[in-house]
């Protein structure tokens, strides 16, 4: 448990007051649909940010040389860096985790606001971008939200100061692993000075001026931006919370199925037995090439391997090899994977995520608009699994099921993976009405 210690004289957490919430011009309700109206009167919009110490550092030149030197790379071609703070360090971590439960917070509160640009000439229409952590809550919503922000804020206050007052034990770590490399310089004089979480709110995507009576045609033409720039917002965050939720699904319905192993052809030996850990194909990641996977694998020894053709893999710290991208086919025909008869382990944060996705869908449905019923299927038939396997739906009893029943895993997964295409097609649909949003002529 962190023990919270004195204020210190620098404040670290910047909590502006809110300001004064400009009135909507009143609008006929018949011509906006639910969730748009919901946007443009009982909206918020939040913007938190964390400044944070720099965890790297660049060598000095007269290093950058001496590396670049035996391979013969230019200064132009290189950039060469030092990792500080290692980040097995008990203190490091305990920051490194207030600071992400402030921003799994910050994501899972409310819903993603994307920056609105209008574009009236060549390329008419609207065109929206994300912005890391600003989000719309509801108004209803914000004491409670700020109270919770504040108190994580405050134990990250609290887990910095107690790296300040272990910094030394963390320098030599570094100082072990860095040898050469090691520069005092490098670190900050006082942590807890570097480390700042401000929050700031802000009106919602509401029309600030009341311009119906002097100036009737510019507040047509702001109250139409208005509506086009809310439906973008119900678009936008329904197509980020189904991948999201799709992602979760998935990602539990692979845990629920048996270990793959590779039998390669002969070329390909060095692989012959070795786990398949992921499969990424380009519907779930856009780089990879259409037709291709890019597979990671876990083999016993860790060791550097070669593979035809001379490529060297080595193995990332958690023991994973990552294979560049290669056709499907080639995958299948030379890397042969095959499922084994053990079981994947289930994890009860996979789990605990994807019930946290379907309750924060049932505190915010009416914000998904029209796309409200497809998601709403989705949460509904997979909680309708849950209490198939646990009537309670009991986190501990759930796993424990499916970890001993075989026909219950197998079930589960196949049903799993039918939402998981279900959800994909709705997001399909969703991508199809914003690009007729965007298409709006606005000029």
């Amino acid at each position: 448990m962190t023990t919270m210690t004195e204020k210190p004289t620098k404040k670290k957490t910047t909590f502006r007051e809110t300001p004064a919430t400009p009135v909507a011009p009143a609008v006929p309700a018949d011509t906006i649909p639910a969730a748009t109206h919901e946007l443009l009167g009982n909206m918020l919009r939040v913007e938190v940010g964390v400044e944070w110490y720099s965890s790297s550092k660049a060598v000095s030149e007269a290093q950058s040389a001496s590396m670049r030197r035996p391979v013969g790379a230019t200064k132009d071609g290189t950039s060469i860096s030092k990792r500080l703070f290692d980040s097995k360090n008990p203190w490091v971590q305990a920051c490194n985790e207030s600071k992400g439960a402030i921003n799994h917070y910050v994501k899972n509160s409310g819903i993603t606001i994307p920056e609105i640009v209008v574009v009236p000439l060549a390329s008419r229409g609207v065109k929206a971008g994300k912005k890391p952590g600003v989000r719309l809550i509801r108004e209803e919503d914000v004491v409670e939200f700020d109270a919770h922000i504040q108190f994580l804020a405050a134990n990250l206050r609290a887990a910095v100061r107690n790296l300040q007052n272990n910094i030394e034990e963390v320098k030599a770590a570094d100082r072990n692993k860095l040898h050469e490399l090691y520069c005092e310089d490098d670190y900050p004089t006082n942590l807890v000075d570097d480390v700042v979480v401000s929050v700031e709110y802000l009106p919602g995507t509401r029309v600030a001026l009341n311009l119906k009576e002097v100036a009737p045609e510019i507040y047509a033409r702001q109250m139409t931006l208005a509506r086009v720039a809310c439906e973008e917002v119900v678009h936008s965050w329904a197509e980020e919370f189904g991948r999201n939720f799709q992602n979760f699904v998935l990602q539990f319905a692979d845990q629920l199925s048996m270990r793959l192993r590779l039998d390669p052809v002969e070329d390909w030996k060095i692989l012959k037995d070795a786990e398949v850990t992921n499969v990424i194909k380009h519907q779930d990641d856009e780089t990879v090439p259409s037709g291709h996977v890019v597979i990671s694998l876990r083999r016993k020894d860790k060791l550097v391997i070669t593979l035809p053709g001379g490529k060297t893999l080595v193995p990332t710290p958690t023991g994973e090899y990552w294979l560049d991208a290669m056709p499907e086919h080639d995958y299948a025909v030379l890397l042969r994977p095959y499922e084994t008869t053990q079981k994947k382990k289930l994890y009860d944060s996979t789990l605990a995520n994807l019930k946290e996705q379907m309750e924060a869908f049932r505190r915010s449905a009416e914000m998904f608009g029209p796309h409200a019923a497809a998601i709403q299927a989705a949460v509904d038939r997979v909680g309708s699994l849950f209490s198939e396997v646990s009537r309670d739906q009991d986190t501990g009893r759930l796993l424990e099921e499916l970890r001993v029943s075989d026909r219950s895993r197998r079930d589960m997964r196949q049903a799993l993976q039918a939402v998981g295409q279900s959800l994909g097609n709705a997001v399909e649909d969703v991508v199809k009405v914003r690009r007729r949003v965007q298409d709006i002529d606005l000029s």
